[in-house]
């Protein structure tokens, strides 16, 4: 745990320390991880270390909020949430000291309704989990009706009466708000600012300032003079904010203070109980718990689409990168120096291999492999490779283990047949070359007879059958 000022870092590479507004005061945030880097413990400290609230978070093995203990500035336990689920994730039951909500969901696993003693709300879905309407009399919310485009983009949002139609440009931000007849109320500058107003030229421009999850902090005017500062709990509950309302608060998302909810492009986010409304649209991408937020790492992951955690995400590119290098590098031929040291690489048992002396008329030699050639993968599954011809002067080995070594040209096959050739160079002088029978070890050498010898006599051997369901060192 760090106390210096900005941002840093525990060993596992999880921050620990934030300072929540560098430019005014040295207030800050401090943070635990549990050991699969699940947030445990938040603490917000004022800038003399005097502790002004902390947060403590509990798990299950499914990644589901099992507690959330609030205390206050002497240390002492204020509210406690506890959380109950089905198998399937979903939330049923959230216990805040002695009230209870409940909630249903449908066969989907959509949440459809939750319930407070005389309270209920209930959600309406269209294009599978695209939230339609909230209707809901528990206090500060109230009834909202959402309609979409064909491209699942949120088109407008309807409360009381009064309707805003959003534009979006062609990838998933919003760029300016209309009213029902059409006319421009508001554009946005990206994350950057808003202007209010049917004219950009003449409205009155916002400026914002966003932490390292793009979280609005600090709303400026056109003088730099502040207009609004926004401070959140770990999972996205206001936890201090003065001035000025925006939209775009909590890692840039859209608060809709009539549902009480987040709005992503694909889903909604509900930060009481840090967790979204319905499964990933995408499946499992970032475990099997489809509702959880961003693998209960919410100081480091954001999902601005409402479909996958981008430290999950830029996990998943990396695994990706990773097995991509390893197949190229399958493929990229051996230097002759690393042969003998990476011959464990691939492995091709050989049980007879004819080799034809240069034909007079045609250039180079003729190598047949024989019909009884083996090839093993990871799982020691056999299967039988077709014959290969080449014509530039070469010399294979017929040790049965692919050992590799100067001058020596092995085949390796994959489980349909096709081939991997490791080409190696030829030595110029003949005095170069070397039988690859001595790399064979010794208890296995009287198994095997080296092409190498075939081609020192000068004959072609006919191939021998024999079956290939196991290499000839498991005879």
């Amino acid at each position: 745990m760090g106390s210096a000022r900005g941002l840093s870092f525990s060993q596992k590479k999880h921050p620990s320390h934030i300072q929540t507004n560098p430019d005014q005061d040295d207030a800050y945030w401090e943070y635990e991880y549990d050991g699969r880097l699940r947030l445990t413990k938040a603490e917000r400290d004022n800038s003399s270390d005097e502790l002004q609230k902390r947060y403590t978070y509990t798990y299950d093995d499914g990644d589901n909020m099992l507690t959330k203990v609030v205390y206050d500035a002497v240390g002492e336990s204020t509210t406690t949430t506890a959380f109950e689920y089905t198998n399937a994730n979903e939330l049923t039951k959230q216990t805040v000291g002695g009230t209870v909500t409940n909630f249903t969901y449908d066969k989907y696993g959509r949440m459809t309704a939750k319930t407070q003693g005389g309270y209920s709300a209930a959600y309406a879905y269209r294009y599978s989990q695209m939230l339609y309407s909230v209707t809901s009399d528990f206090p500060g919310e109230g009834t909202v009706t959402y309609q979409y485009g064909g491209d699942l983009k949120r088109r407008s949002r309807t409360v009381s009466g009064t309707t805003t139609n959003y534009n979006w440009d062609a990838g998933y931000s919003v760029i300016n708000e209309e009213d029902s007849g059409g006319d421009l109320t508001m554009t946005y500058i990206g994350k950057l600012a808003d202007v209010s107003g049917d004219d950009p030229s003449s409205g009155t421009w916002r400026y914002y300032s966003h932490d390292h999850l793009g979280s609005t902090r600090r709303l400026r005017d056109a003088s730099k003079s502040s207009l609004g500062q926004y401070e959140y709990t770990p999972y996205g509950e206001i936890y201090a904010e003065t001035g000025a309302t925006i939209t775009n608060e909590f890692t840039s998302h859209a608060w809709d203070d009539t549902s009480d909810l987040y709005f992503a492009p694909y889903r909604y986010y509900n930060p009481s109980f840090a967790r979204w409304t319905t499964p990933d649209p995408v499946g499992m991408i970032d475990g099997p718990n489809q509702y959880a937020y961003v693998a209960n790492s919410p100081v480091m992951g954001m999902d601005f689409l409402g479909t996958f955690s981008l430290i999950e995400f830029v996990v998943v590119v990396a695994i990706v990168v990773v097995v991509a290098v390893i197949v190229a590098s399958s493929l990229i031929q051996l230097r002759p120096d690393r042969q003998v040291r990476e011959r464990t690489i691939h492995r091709a048992w050989w049980q007879i291999a004819t080799l034809r002396r240069p034909d007079p008329n045609k250039p180079g030699h003729y190598i047949y492999s024989g019909s009884a050639v083996c090839w093993e993968d990871a799982t020691r599954h056999y299967e039988t490779a077709g014959d290969v011809r080449r014509t530039d002067p070469t010399i294979i080995s017929g040790t049965g283990q692919a050992y590799y070594d100067k001058g020596l040209r092995m085949f390796n096959y994959d489980a349909n047949g096709r081939t991997h050739r490791y080409v190696l160079p030829m030595p110029k002088n003949e005095g170069e070359w070397k039988n690859p029978l001595d790399l064979v070890p010794e208890e296995h050498r009287d198994r095997f007879r080296s092409i190498w010898e075939m081609y020192q006599e000068g004959y072609s051997m006919p191939p021998i059958e024999r079956p290939c369901d196991k290499p000839p060192f498991y005879r």
